[in-house]
């Protein structure tokens, strides 16, 4: 095979223009962007070319040109270009708007399906792949990305039948009673149909899509995948789950700043209470609301625990302009005050401290190194890779000296990592009896039932990780 050319909505890079510097020859700053595709496609040690959004609307023809030509020499990446209403449409309005809350489930979110805003996301998608087209050559692999491209592959298929096609998708793949809502679930599906190879990060997901692959499209399906009368192709169709890089997280806990920061946690602001963690977004999907309510049915069961134990909950802002994320943040908001006037004294303190705000890596490790329990309460997720976060964080805390025992992951079932974390305790966070009992089960548990469960989480976490997920798919790619 050729080179690999990777395809996501956002390139992993955040673009600014320098001040004062309109008739610079190089008037923008780069500054490369984190996460866990990143990690993973880096850890792979493959040559590779990243096509995606700049994030912004770039107009000036020449800027256009300055961006097309630096970051291709410099980073190896390929911008596509978006007018600021085309990409309102396309990203807040089909992908944010429609294939977002139902592929989690989540239809009754205001889903409205507008024509003007799929015409956005068909128009999208074809610019897409006329920046592929730009710099793909004969025998190159194209690996697209994410829900936000779902149309890509059939698109380059019929400009270039010979074309090597990958798609992951990083979120749930919804059953086909739920799918079957989308007024184009035939178009999309056909679209992933020009594949070679579609991937999930759990087999549910997988089995869900070749589901709807038969009710939607009377296709014929296998376990390994199905035959596209449109392509005319055998689309192979595995489940292959994303990992982190543990090494970093491991790293930072080394650090000196961290270590005061987690000082400062342990000897001051929380000492003597145990720590139940929540890291989340603050999206609907993740359940908070639900976390909230059994914490304060802990605290209504057991009072006295109300002098010991802290929720600290981290809300990381999303889409904070949109009525559905405000209305989620007004209810958290008095739901906390809500608990801390019920529970909270002078003595004491407050039993919930509610943050709604991005921390920094180093505040991130030393909340893992700290917390008792992390509790994980998403509704709908595709993988959730705050649990693995803080196994490894746990784990690196003990083996550093940091903390004299590891401490207990509380996992929804209804996240992708359920399936291969099986040393949590899995929950159904709809059952908020169940969760209340987790809670508590977590803080009371016998130091050798912690270090057994999280022995396995470990292990699991350690050999799944983010770049070891590339190298499998680009196996299977390649097969």
């Amino acid at each position: 095979m050729g080179d690999l050319i990777i395809v996501s909505n956002r390139l992993p890079m955040t673009i600014t223009r320098k001040k004062n510097c309109d008739h610079c020859e190089h008037p923008f700053n780069y500054q490369k962007s984190s996460g866990g595709l990143v990690t993973a496609l880096t850890g792979m040690n493959q040559e590779f070319t990243w096509i995606g959004w700049t994030g912004s609307e770039v107009s000036d023809k020449n800027d256009q040109d300055i961006l097309k030509r630096e970051l291709l020499e410099d980073f190896n990446q390929f911008p596509v270009f978006l007018e600021k209403e085309e990409a309102t449409m396309y990203y807040d309005g089909f992908c944010n708007g429609v294939l977002w809350p139902v592929f989690h489930y989540m239809y009754e979110k205001n889903v409205t399906y507008k024509q003007e805003e799929w015409d956005a996301y068909k128009k999208v998608n074809e610019k897409f792949a006329d920046a592929v087209l730009s710099v793909y050559k004969e025998n190159d692999c194209v690996w697209i990305h994410d829900y936000h491209l779902m149309l890509l592959p059939a698109i380059l298929r019929k400009k270039k039948p010979d074309m090597n096609i990958a798609f992951f998708l990083h979120i749930p793949f919804p059953s086909s009673e739920i799918y079957r809502i989308l007024p184009v679930r035939s178009q999309l599906l056909e679209g992933l149909l020009s594949s070679n190879l579609v991937a999930f990060h759990t087999f549910d997901f997988a089995r869900h899509f070749l589901s709807s692959c038969t009710r939607t499209l009377g296709s014929d399906t296998t376990p390994r995948g199905l035959f596209s009368s449109s392509s005319g192709l055998f689309v192979s169709v595995h489940s292959l789950p994303i990992g982190i890089d543990p090494h970093t997280f491991r790293k930072e806990l080394h650090t000196e700043a961290c270590q005061k920061i987690l000082s400062d946690f342990k000897n001051v602001k929380y000492k003597g209470k145990k720590i139940v963690l929540g890291i989340d977004r603050l999206d609907y999907t993740k359940g908070v609301q639900l976390k909230f309510a059994a914490f304060e049915r802990f605290l209504t069961n057991f009072p006295h625990r109300a002098q010991d134990t802290v929720l600290i909950q981290v809300g990381v802002p999303t889409r904070p302009n949109v009525v559905e994320y405000q209305e989620l943040l007004s209810d958290v908001n008095e739901t906390t005050g809500r608990i801390n006037s019920t529970f909270g004294s002078l003595n004491n303190g407050f039993p919930v401290h509610f943050i709604y705000k991005s921390v920094n890596m180093s505040e991130l490790c030393a909340l893992y190194a700290l917390a008792d329990i992390c509790l994980i309460t998403s509704i709908r997720d595709g993988m959730n890779l705050v649990s693995s976060e803080y196994v490894v964080c746990q784990d690196e805390a003990v083996r550093l000296g940091l903390k004299d025992h590891v401490g207990v992951l509380i996992l929804s079932e209804f996240a992708g990592a359920a399936r291969s974390l099986g040393g949590s305790l899995i929950i159904n966070p709809w059952d908020v009896e169940q969760t209340m009992k987790s809670i508590a089960d977590g803080l009371d548990m016998k130091m050798s039932e912690r270090s057994a469960r999280h022995k396995h989480n470990n292990s699991i976490v350690m050999r799944n990780t983010a770049a070891q997920w590339g190298k499998d798919f680009m196996q299977e790619f390649e097969s």
